[in-house]
C-alpha cells in the first residue's frame, strides 16, 4: 500500500520475551504518535495497563483484517529478538517498512536505512526506550526513502518460490539436468 495511515503497529503473541511492553513504554514518551498493537496473549491485561491513550489494542485479528491493518501502518515497530520473525516478513510483504531491534532475524529481513540503495527499515542497537524512541525519529526524518515497493520486493527473498529453488539447488538439483520426481 502507498498511501499510509499514520499509526504504527506491533503486531506478534503478547509475551514477555517479544517486548511489547517496551514498545508501549516509547510511545508513551511520544504521545503525538500512534500506536496499534494487534495480537493476544499471557501479557494483554498487563499491557493494556501500561499503555497511554495514544496506544490502542486491536486484539486478534481474522487475515483479511490483519493485512490491512499491517499494510495501512507508517511502520511495524518490533522490539523482540527472533531466530526469524515471521510477522516481519509479512509486513515486509505489505510494503511496510520495519523498526525493529537489531538482533536475530530483524538482521536479516531488514535492509538498514544508510546501508542499501532500497532500504526497508531502520535497526536499533538496545532494547531500550531510548533507544527506540530515536530509531522512530531517524525513521521520521528518511520516511520518504524506504517505500513500500522497496519493502515488498525485499519480502520476495523469503517467498515460497525461492524457498523450493534454494532447497533444490542445496540437494544438488540442477535445472534441466535432473528430474525431480
Amino acid at each position: 500500500v502507498e498511501d499510509k495511515d499514520d499509526y504504527y503497529v506491533s503486531a506478534s503473541f503478547l509475551a514477555p520475551y517479544k517486548r511489547t511492553d517496551l514498545v508501549i513504554k516509547a510511545f508513551n514518551e511520544m504521545p503525538s504518535k500512534r500506536l496499534v498493537v494487534v495480537g493476544e496473549g499471557q501479557q494483554s491485561a498487563h499491557l493494556r495497563a501500561l499503555a497511554g491513550p495514544n496506544v490502542t489494542f486491536s486484539g486478534f485479528l481474522p487475515r483479511k483484517e490483519y493485512v490491512e491493518t499491517l499494510a495501512r501502518a507508517k511502520a511495524m515497530v518490533f522490539a523482540g529478538c527472533e531466530d526469524f520473525g515471521i510477522a516481519l516478513a509479512e509486513a515486509q510483504a505489505c510494503g511496510t517498512p520495519l523498526i525493529a531491534f537489531g538482533r536475530g532475524g530483524a538482521v536479516d529481513i531488514v535492509k538498514r536505512l544508510g546501508s542499501s540503495p532500497e532500504p526497508t527499515g531502520v535497526l536499533f542497537k538496545a532494547q531500550t526506550v531510548d533507544c527506540l524512541k530515536d530509531a522512530v525519529e531517524l525513521f521520521e526524518e528518511n520516511a520518504a526513502t524506504i517505500t513500500p515497493r522497496a519493502c515488498a520486493r525485499n519480502a520476495a527473498r523469503f517467498s515460497q518460490e525461492n524457498f523450493d529453488h534454494a532447497i533444490l539447488d542445496a540437494l544438488g538439483f540442477v535445472q534441466g539436468l535432473h528430474a525431480i520426481p
